[in-house]
């Protein structure tokens, strides 16, 4: 064997312990976060959150179940008003038929609603524009009422460490 192909056997070697260590860690990862979700919900921890002092530090492990949004855009579009509709959605016009719309105009006294059936119009909603504006209280909890369903995502544990601040004597 030459040093190229035991060069490539040693990284191939580093590669599969690679991929072993890695499902041991999101195994091991998954087993540990269930005990701790139980010990969350038994323990009764508030704001799903809890922390204490180690060594010289103070630990923090936070559950998190983050969500996903989405939008019925048709109803939110009809909810709220159009300045803040035009806000917070994304309109992308495409012509399904294009050939057909330059027929149809070619007639004389075509108006604008009547070659609407040839348009595609593609809408998306701007979730961070609507966070804000719900901050700035634009927007209510109301308005957008059964116009999204809330889907959760994975949830998770975040463990933060921070150094207890010593007093310089």
């Amino acid at each position: 064997m030459n040093k190229l192909e035991a060069l490539i056997l040693a990284l191939n070697d580093l590669n599969i312990k690679n991929k072993e260590d890695q499902e041991q860690y999101k195994f091991q990862k998954q087993s540990i976060e269930q005990k701790l979700q139980k010990e969350f919900k038994k323990s009764k921890v508030k704001d799903n959150s809890y922390s204490f002092k180690h060594n010289d530090e103070i630990l923090k492990a936070t559950f998190v179940q983050p969500k996903k949004v989405i939008f019925d855009v048709d109803k939110l579009e009809s909810k709220l008003d159009k300045e803040i509709a035009d806000e917070v959605i994304i309109k992308q016009y495409k012509i399904l038929d294009y050939q057909g719309m330059v027929e149809y105009l070619k007639s004389l006294g075509a108006k604008p609603k009547d070659f609407k059936k040839f348009i595609y119009c593609e809408k998306e909603v701007k979730n961070k524009r609507i966070d804000e504006l719900g901050e700035l209280g634009e927007i209510s909890e109301d308005d957008i009422k059964d116009c999204c369903t809330v889907n959760p995502l994975s949830s998770y544990f975040k463990i933060t460490a921070n150094e207890i601040e010593t007093e310089d004597e």
